[in-house]
């Protein structure tokens, strides 16, 4: 009796459970992507002004392996290897089971970077899967900055006016600064050298070609040697000129700063040593003179005395 009730009781069982299929939802297969071509991006950095980059692309979400999903909610998130400000947009997205849809990733860049600076934007995030809740890491994708160079140039002379003399060697300094975000090279020479020298002045440069380092300046020395004679008196400006920039891409700066060289007439200056010798020099004429005209005086009374 026994074994057959354990039998029974067992068949009970079979009948009662029955086969459970149980379908797994697998996690969801997510891929993000740059739009083509926008992988990397320059940015124009200005003076004092930041510069915004952004990176296009899209998310999109496939079908799990087996079961059914209704919905996959994307997380996006990004970073800066230099530490920039980067926000992307938006940062969550809900999709449904095939579809594709646009992201973007700003990137502020501070003002006044570097040209020789590069970034490297890093893009990651994770796909959940509803129903089940299953989770998948999504492969992250890298993009990078480059900073184009900016030039911007300032002239600095300490003496900009100089009074001077006929026939004299002066020696003027003045410094080219470089506010640019990059080493440049700058060009320089005077302007109206041809018309100096018909007036006969000699003006050299100690560089007509110099390396600026970005936030640095450089001294070039202007030796001035002035007209013989009464030529030269007068006012006369003297025109630095210098240029720099990529002339590839055409953006070359051209500035000019005008120096003023005076020479002005000759003046007597009457100085005590001066005077003195003066006043002796007329009291030595005026008793010369005196002791002339009474010696005249004299004879003029011994002649008329004989007659």
């Amino acid at each position: 009796m026994w074994p057959n009730l354990i039998v029974i009781l067992f068949l009970g069982a079979l009948i009662q459970v029955g086969p459970i299929n149980v379908v797994a939802i697998g996690p969801p297969t997510v891929t993000i992507q740059f739009d083509p071509g926008e992988e990397s991006q320059d940015a124009d950095v200005e003076p004092g002004e930041p510069c915004a980059v952004f990176f296009p692309g899209t998310v999109t979400a496939d079908k799990a392996a087996g079961g059914s999903v209704q919905k996959i909610v994307v997380t996006l998130q990004a970073s800066s290897e230099q530490g920039w400000a980067v926000t992307v947009n938006p940062p969550q997205l809900t999709l449904e089971p095939g579809e594709t849809a646009p992201f973007r990733v700003d990137v502020t860049v501070p003002a006044e970077t570097s040209c020789y600076c590069t970034d490297t934007i890093t893009i990651s995030g994770r796909g959940v899967n509803y129903p089940g809740m299953t989770q998948d890491i999504i492969d992250s994708i890298t993009g990078s900055i480059r900073i184009n160079q900016f030039y911007q140039l300032a002239f600095r002379c300490p003496k900009s006016y100089v009074k001077t003399s006929p026939d004299t060697e002066i020696k003027i300094d003045f410094y080219i600064i470089n506010h640019g975000n990059g080493r440049d090279v700058v060009h320089v020479g005077v302007n109206n050298l041809d018309d100096l020298d018909a007036k006969g002045f000699l003006v050299t440069l100690s560089a007509n070609r110099v390396e600026v380092e970005s936030k640095d300046e450089e001294k070039i020395e202007m030796v001035v040697r002035t007209p013989k004679g009464a030529s030269g008196l007068g006012k006369h400006s003297i025109v630095i000129g210098f240029s720099s920039g990529d002339e590839e891409s055409e953006d070359v700066k051209e500035l000019e700063y005008p120096l003023t060289v005076d020479i002005p007439p000759e003046k007597i200056i009457f100085t005590t040593e001066f005077i003195v010798i003066i006043t002796i020099f007329i009291i030595v004429i005026a008793v010369g003179i005196i002791l002339f005209w009474r010696r005249l005086k004299k004879r003029k009374k011994v002649s008329i005395k004989n007659d």
